[in-house]
């Protein structure tokens, strides 16, 4: 009777620390309004590749921003956004909120586990509309209540700015 008992009090531990450990990797939580910091971060401290992915835990939808560096002077952050079965029906609309914020637009091909099509938008250094375009693009396109929280990974960025 003991050994069951702590037989299934180490299985419950264990799976609580599985579910928070996956909750842990996806990011600190923030909300909509947070976001302006991680979109900064990303310019200020990421590196040629870095990327920054901004996702409604309750439906999966994400956008991602990555920065690219061309040189010293030219640098930048841009959007990718693919064209996956989760996305196809938020496609048209993101593309939509990029042409009405004035962004240079390009589609690509990827090629991999199964071709994507991604949506590129250039932000250039403009982290006040990279953040203006997240919440209209959340709520707007992905229906997502102002009051939710989104989980914001930044990789490939140094520690401190």
């Amino acid at each position: 009777m003991t050994l069951t008992i702590g037989l299934v009090l180490a299985v419950l531990f264990v799976l609580t620390a599985i579910l928070f450990l996956k909750e842990a990797l996806k990011g600190p939580k923030r909300t909509l309004e947070q976001l302006h910091r991680p979109i900064s971060d990303l310019l200020s401290r990421g590196f040629d590749g870095g990327f920054l992915i901004i996702e409604h835990s309750k439906t999966g939808r994400f956008i991602q921003f990555s920065k690219y560096v061309k040189s010293k002077e030219s640098f930048g952050i841009e959007l990718a956004f693919p064209k996956a079965d989760w996305s196809k029906d938020c496609y048209s609309g993101v593309k939509s909120v990029c042409e009405n914020f004035k962004l240079k637009v390009r589609e690509d091909f990827s090629a991999g586990d199964g071709e994507l099509t991604f949506l590129f938008a250039d932000f250039d250094r403009d982290v006040d509309s990279a953040f203006e375009f997240s919440k209209t693009v959340f709520k707007d396109i992905f229906k997502i209540n102002k009051t939710d929280k989104v989980h914001v990974r930044l990789r490939n960025a140094k520690a401190t700015a």
